[in-house]
């Protein structure tokens, strides 16, 4: 009489057993997401594959040999058989004791030696002993204990530390992988490297494992493992690091080398359209033809940005040693993976391996003045930066010095710099100083970062070393660079000798936030008679409603304070709502 396993909806091969004929098993060694627990054996455990694809249970030959006391070898004379056709060495059966969770038991396991895990448990024995499967929970039950489901990794895929490692904090370290012997090498054949997500590694968030590609031709591989923590760590030979997996080759671009694609974005030379241009509806058609003539220095991304010429910054922070991060929460990493990404495809910054790692935060950032609707600003933590550099006594220009220079004029442009600490240069020094460590890895500034104390005074100095001959109808103040003139013919000559200084130098401009041929500027009406405040300004402070809190207050006293220039005795009129700033005293 025969039998006839009933096929699953895996649709294995069926396995008929006869009086006379062998009976032929098929085993799955599926790898589609393979689940697995721990079983203890003796006084060991095992990380055992939960196979429900498998119509027997299996054990390496080397764990049987391993055991002590171990029960007596049966011969018996069976097929097994792998889902893809190959035929499986049989050394026999034995009645096996082991443990799972709290449960003990004993089952007949196959003794086999060419499968990649210790143990398999398969589906005779989850019907057997009716055990549950509970795949949405990630757990299987015996009896009434459950048993936690976890990832399985074939023993021979995984990587171990060839010897002790030592990690330095908040440091990359490049170390060396050992593979099990028997695991299937092909140097013609590519590997992807991944972390494990259990052990020491996976526990500690501190602690990664880059991903790579490899080419095999060895038992071992180079590893690189990241230490992000503010302490060293020390791994011990045989820790179960990474694993190793095949992939597909049509996947892979080249292994024989690593390269950056020599491919740049190139600024767009299409003609800018008039709608984008802030002008007076009268002078559009020249200055539209001035800025398209110049259309090189109007850029639209940061990829485009260049470097201004001749000029290289220094940070000197003397003596002082290296400084040190913090953790950034959890929930911040998506935008500071987007910001690093564009950093790196600007030229912004590059992989770093500094002893300097600050730490990243991400500040609020209206979208739009006056919305209420915020975004995330990318911002590193330079403040331990900032108290070891030293000073730099660079006069910075007074916006009432500049708006007193305009005197006179008729006509005003103000021009806005594209990113424009970006544009300057940091030498080799100074680039190590600006390391910034976040979850993507260590990575440094070329260019000039935002939050350095000494920015804006560095950035005002070479602005103004650009523009030197173009000093009495130009007035820089950082980043923003206004031109004043008394005629409208005039003035276009000052644009054109402005622009000619930044094609000179590769200063680049943002069209958005550029104003031409503007009778306000920044919240002041300019005009031959004088200076003015700017009419809508005015009026929105008139708008404001009566502070009712101390924030409130202060707020309000700051927006007045900015046209006090305008008031005759401004703090005799503002002395009221000063004192009320204080301590102590109510609103």
């Amino acid at each position: 009489m025969s039998h006839a396993f009933k096929l699953n909806r895996f649709q294995h091969t069926r396995a008929a057993v006869g009086r006379n004929v062998r009976p032929t098993f098929t085993v799955a060694l599926t790898s589609s997401k393979p689940e697995s627990i721990l079983v203890k054996i003796g006084r060991h455990y095992y990380r055992s594959l939960v196979d429900t694809g498998s119509d027997i249970c299996l054990i390496h030959k080397k764990v049987y040999d391993s055991m002590k006391n171990a029960p007596k070898l049966q011969k018996h004379m069976v097929h097994l058989q792998s889902v893809n056709g190959g035929i499986l060495h049989v050394h026999g059966c034995i009645n096996l004791a082991f443990k799972i969770g709290k449960t003990e038991m004993q089952h007949r396991f196959y003794v086999v030696n060419n499968i990649s895990r210790n143990v398999i448990i398969g589906r005779d024995f989850l019907y057997d002993k009716n055990v549950r499967l509970y795949f949405d929970r990630q757990c299987l039950r015996v009896n009434n204990d459950y048993i936690k489901l976890e990832n399985d990794y074939a023993i021979s895929s995984l990587i171990r530390l060839k010897q002790d490692t030592y990690l330095p904090a908040y440091t990359s370290t490049l170390c060396t992988g050992k593979i099990k012997s028997h695991f299937p090498r092909n140097k013609s054949k590519s590997f992807m490297i991944q972390q494990v997500q259990s052990g020491i590694i996976h526990s500690d968030p501190h602690l990664t494992v880059t991903e790579s590609l490899i080419s095999l031709a060895t038992n071992t591989c180079p590893l690189l493992i990241n230490n992000m923590s503010g302490k060293s760590i020390k791994l011990r030979q045989g820790t179960v690091i990474a694993q190793i997996i095949q992939t597909d080759k049509i996947n892979v671009a080249s292994l024989n080398s690593v390269s950056i694609s020599s491919e740049k974005i190139t600024p767009s030379t299409e003609p800018v359209k008039d709608s984008e241009i802030n002008v007076d509806p009268q002078y559009l058609p020249i200055i539209s033809d001035l800025i398209n003539e110049y259309r090189d220095l109007f850029i639209d991304n940061d990829c485009e940005l260049g470097t201004i010429k001749g000029m290289k910054v220094h940070i000197d922070t003397g003596d002082s040693p290296p400084i040190r991060p913090y953790r950034c929460p959890l929930n911040t990493r998506k935008y500071i993976e987007s910001a690093v990404k564009e950093m790196l495809e600007a030229g912004v910054i590059r992989t770093s391996n500094s002893s300097y790692a600050f730490p990243v935060v991400l500040a609020d950032k209206r979208t739009e003045p006056g919305r209420d609707k915020t975004t995330k600003r990318f911002c590193v933590d330079f403040r331990n930066l900032n108290s070891v550099i030293k000073p730099m006594f660079f006069p910075m220009p007074l916006p009432d010095d500049i708006i007193n220079q305009m005197t006179g004029c008729k006509f005003f442009t103000c021009l806005d710099l594209r990113s424009a600490f970006w544009q300057l240069e940091l030498d080799e020094e100074s680039t190590k100083k600006t390391a910034f460590v976040t979850h993507v890895g260590h990575h440094e500034f070329l260019k000039m970062p935002f939050g350095v104390s000494l920015g804006s005074q560095i950035f005002q100095s070479c602005i103004q070393k650009v523009l030197k001959g173009c000093e009495s109808f130009s007035g820089p103040f950082v980043d923003d660079v206004s031109m004043y003139s008394k005629s409208a013919d005039e003035h276009f000559k000052h644009i054109r000798a402005v622009f000619d200084k930044f094609r000179e130098f590769n200063v680049k401009l943002k069209l958005k936030k550029c104003q031409f041929m503007k009778r306000f500027i920044w919240g002041f009406h300019l005009s031959e008679h004088g200076v003015k405040p700017d009419p809508h300004k005015v009026e929105a402070i008139r708008q404001v409603p009566t502070p009712s809190n101390l924030m409130e207050v202060r707020g309000f006293i700051g927006a007045t304070s900015f046209f006090r220039r305008f008031y005759t005795n401004y703090t005799q009129l503002a002395k009221p709502l000063i004192d009320l700033t204080r301590k102590h005293k109510k609103v």
